[in-house]
């Protein structure tokens, strides 16, 4: 069953990565949405790095959040 609540949840099920914020893939790194392992749904994120001390990295920015429980 896929997580569907919490303050962070971000799934690959769109096949894309639009959920993030941003990326940044440099020097022949790369992070797409693949079928290759799956846990839960149909997709999973699938990141390639090609060993170099290039970048590679997702981000998520939030809204300013009062309560948390």
């Amino acid at each position: 069953m896929p997580e569907t609540g919490g303050l962070f949840v971000i799934d690959a099920e769109e096949n894309d990565l639009l959920e993030w914020t941003g990326t940044k893939q440099d020097g022949g790194n790369a992070i797409t949405a693949s079928t290759d392992r799956i846990i839960n749904g149909s997709y999973s994120f699938k990141l390639l790095w090609n060993g170099t001390d290039k970048d590679l990295a997702a981000w998520k920015t939030f809204n300013a959040e009062t309560d948390i429980y």
